[in-house]
């Protein structure tokens, strides 16, 4: 134990450069957000950190320690995994922000936690996995997927959406003077849309945003004084919904922020992300 040891005297400096910053400036490590402690910057940090040691214990010439990274490679995406799993989990936080279940997200973690851990097995010799039927049905059930994504379109939440704008290659931006919010879809097809809720005059009731992102991003900003439902899905793509995030090969994901307190005036934003981004935030 000793010998596995003996490295740590040197090894602060090239942590400190390498990947503890990164440690410190998430605020994920330090809130204690569990769920998302294996994910984004933290993960990388963790891989960068346990790489400059693998490197150095190995430059090193340490009898009788040997670290391969070829071997625990899997390590990371399992751990991945895990954070998508643990984030799919609904809550309630303090501020009444409501975060449901994400079965999609849940099945992406579990399938990347159980691909890990077959590639992990597979290095340490404990069985023998053939990968290839996996990843020849890979690719064309994503396909699939993203057929049946822009065919959904959103879950059926409230009225129909009403006029259609499209941002191809392009750009729509509602928000640089006053506006009339009503019930329209809003696609970018290798393109962005940017919709600030804030200077918009929002009628009484409930209205809705269709929002669809093909290899394009929307970004809509939402005032304080309304109540917003989110609802989304995502292939290969990404959702955050104020702080709340989903994505990688399937995900889907529902936020319900402010309905008790403002009640009259509620905005529906059903979301679809392929290989794009949408992103509701605070104005």
């Amino acid at each position: 134990m000793g010998e596995r040891l003996a490295f740590l005297p040197a090894a602060p400096a090239f942590l400190t450069a390498a990947g503890i910053p990164g440690l410190y400036g998430s605020q994920n490590v330090w809130g204690g957000i569990i769920m998302s402690f294996f994910r984004g910057r933290v993960l990388v940090s963790i891989f960068l950190i346990l790489l400059g040691v693998t490197l150095l214990v190995n430059n090193l010439d340490i009898e009788g320690v040997d670290l391969n990274l070829r071997t625990y490679w899997p390590v990371f995406p399992l751990l991945w995994g895990l954070g998508i799993a643990l984030e799919s989990l609904g809550r309630v936080t303090r501020d009444g922000k409501k975060t449901y279940f994400s079965s999609g997200q849940f099945i992406t973690g579990l399938v990347v936690i159980l691909v890990s851990g077959a590639y992990l097995g597979r290095n340490l010799g404990w069985f023998q996995v053939d990968f290839s039927l996996f990843w020849r049905l890979f690719w064309p059930l994503v396909i699939i997927l993203v057929g049946v994504s822009l065919f959904r379109g959103g879950r059926p939440l409230g009225r129909s959406s009403g006029k259609a704008n499209w941002a191809v290659m392009g750009e729509v931006n509602r928000g640089r003077m006053t506006w009339d919010l009503k019930d329209e879809s809003y696609v970018a097809f290798m393109g962005g849309v940017k919709l600030d809720l804030s200077r918009a005059r929002i009628p009484e009731g409930q209205t809705v945003l269709d929002c669809t992102a093909f290899m394009g991003g929307i970004d809509i900003y939402v005032p304080g004084d309304i109540g917003v439902i989110m609802d989304g899905n995502a292939v290969m793509g990404g959702l955050e919904f104020l702080q709340e995030e989903a994505g990688g090969i399937i995900a889907n994901k529902r936020v319900e922020v402010g309905l008790h307190d403002n009640p009259d005036r509620v905005v529906v934003i059903r979301g679809t992300a392929v290989m794009g981004g949408i992103t509701v935030k605070k104005a």
